[in-house]
């Protein structure tokens, strides 16, 4: 084994000589104007490389200086802003107290016009009101009026068809007849006829007929009796039963006396009625 590992070790040691020689540098002489060339060239690389480098970094500086200008400029704007900020919100608030004002005066001003039509409107509809009222007053007056002229002249038609219808003659008594002393439901009751009894009349007063018995002028009631051709009924005369007389006198009394009753209750029934109106 010993034997075998000396021819190795040599070996290598002179492959390593060999390697070496291989990589060792070569020495020769180069001109001087090369030289300087090299030199030259290094230092214009150097002189670029120096250029760059201050370029570099008066480009950052500048990337610096912008930065800063930039901050002090947003700080100057939120400054501003900060500054700005409070007068924005007084002019806001006194804009909004503005409108609101002017909103308070235009409701104040629409309220008032409103108030206003509405009084109009009321004097309006007082004025027709009154207006119809007067209106509904005249025309009622005029129908009354109209009313009772349409009464008198049916009245007058009355009294004159009663006047015309009337013709002095015989009449015979439809039922009891009373003679009167006047022509009026509350005279003296004089006498009574039965039915029948026939009496000349020689004039009529208001639904009344004259009658003349006795010698005395006399009233009968003409819706009692009816014309006829028969003659006068002989023996009449006033002096009959004095009990029948006041009997018939007591009974004209209480119908005259109901009669005025019924009057006065027609009467404030209709007083009633017209105060209710």
């Amino acid at each position: 084994l010993a034997s075998t590992a000396e021819p190795v070790s040599e070996a290598k040691t002179d492959q390593d000589a060999a390697k070496a020689e291989e990589t060792k540098p070569v020495s020769f002489s180069m001109p001087v104007s090369v030289v300087n060339a090299f030199e030259d060239e290094e230092k214009t690389a150097e002189a670029a490389e120096t250029v760059e480098e201050v370029k570099t970094e008066e480009a950052a500086e500048e990337v610096k200086a912008e930065e800063a200008t930039a901050e002090e400029t947003a700080a100057d704007e939120a400054a501003v802003e900060e500054t700005a900020a409070p007068e924005e919100a007084v002019v806001e608030a006194a804009e909004e107290e503005t409108a609101v004002e002017e909103t308070a005066e235009a409701e104040a001003a629409d309220t008032e016009e409103n108030e206003v039509e509405t009084e109009e409107t009321e004097a309006e509809d007082t004025e027709e009101t009154e207006a119809e009222a007067e209106e509904t007053e005249a025309e009622d007056v005029e129908a009354e009026a109209e009313e009772e002229t349409e009464a008198e002249e049916a009245e007058a038609e009355v009294e004159e068809e009663s006047t015309d219808a009337f013709a002095a003659g015989n009449y015979a008594a439809q039922k009891e007849l009373r003679v009167y002393a006047d022509a009026n439901d509350g005279a003296d009751v004089l006498t009574t006829f039965e039915a029948g009894t026939v009496l000349e009349v020689t004039a009529e007063n208001d639904g009344w007929g004259k009658v003349t018995i006795d010698g005395q002028t006399c009233w009968i009631r003409l819706a009692d009796v009816e014309k006829t051709d028969a003659s006068v009924t002989q023996g009449l005369t006033l002096q009959a039963d004095t009990q029948d007389v006041e009997a018939a006198s007591e009974d004209t009394q209480t119908e005259a006396s109901d009669d005025e009753q019924s009057a006065e209750d027609g009467d404030a029934s209709e007083a009633t009625e017209d105060q209710a109106e």
